[in-house]
Formats: C-alpha cells, sequence, structure tokens
C-alpha cells in the first residue's frame, strides 16, 4: 500500500470539510426557506406557543396560565390582524407593479407574469407542509390560488 504523502491527507480532509460544508449549506437553506417563507402560525397555535414560553421561563402557576391567557389570545389576534393587512397591501403593491410592467410586454410575456403571480399567491398561501394545507382563504382582494394540476 502507499503511504499517504503530508499534502494527500491535507487535500482529502479539506475535501471532506468542503462537502460537509457544502451539505450542510444545502440543508439550512432548505429549511430556513420552508421556515422563513412559510405562513405564519395561527393566532390559537400563536397563543399556545406564547404561553408556553412564558409558563416554562417564569414558571407560572395553573392559575396564571389561567389569568394570562386571554391576554395572549388578543395578543395573538392582533398580531394575525396585523398581518392580514399587510399581506393585503403587499397583494396591491405586487399588482400595481405587474400591471406598470405589464404595459413594457408582449401578450406571451404577460401570460408569463400572470402565472409568475399565481405561483407568488401558491408559495406565500401554501399550507404549512404537505399534506396540511392552510386553512381559510386568502386575504381579502387576493384571488385564491388555482388548483394543481391533477
Amino acid at each position: 500500500m502507499n503511504a499517504l504523502t503530508k499534502g494527500s491527507v491535507v487535500f482529502y480532509l479539506a475535501a471532506v470539510f468542503a462537502a460537509g460544508l457544502l451539505a450542510g449549506g444545502m440543508a439550512g437553506f432548505s429549511v430556513g426557506q420552508r421556515t422563513a417563507f412559510g405562513p405564519p402560525p395561527r393566532p390559537r397555535e400563536m397563543a399556545a406557543h406564547m404561553c408556553g414560553d412564558l409558563r416554562s421561563h417564569l414558571h407560572l402557576s395553573a392559575e396564571q396560565v389561567r389569568q394570562i391567557q386571554p391576554i395572549l389570545d388578543e395578543t395573538a389576534a392582533e398580531i394575525e390582524s396585523v398581518h392580514s393587512a399587510t399581506a393585503e397591501r403587499i397583494a396591491v403593491i405586487f399588482r400595481k407593479s405587474n400591471e406598470r410592467i405589464a404595459q413594457y410586454l408582449t401578450p406571451d410575456q404577460r401570460v408569463l407574469l400572470n402565472e409568475m403571480q399565481r405561483e407568488r399567491q401558491r408559495f406565500f398561501h401554501r399550507g404549512p407542509g404537505p399534506g396540511h394545507p392552510r386553512p381559510g382563504p386568502p386575504p381579502d382582494g387576493m384571488p385564491p390560488p388555482p388548483s394543481p394540476a391533477p
């Protein structure tokens, strides 16, 4: 068997490190994309998460949890309201932008632009994962995303 030279060992270690870095980066990007760009939690889920954090960090009693639960429910509903209003405003901005852009496009490009818009809506209104569609209709002023092709 040939003895490995110092240069070969360094090369192989660098290659293994680079492969691990690449694999970790791709996995992190994939998870980050699903987490960062997915829909926000529903108010009930948000309130339960906030309550769990407070309960564990502050060592709340059952009575304290009962007392603050209405506050957490109200807070979560307010956050959902702000998110919905913001999503509607963003949809209007995209729609206006596309209308302005469309005047410079060919008819075929306009069709593609409309497809891009539908894909964006589908992306931002998808459920939390496969088999878990997001409940409820999209925000007012936004058409429902088209059904996927069979």
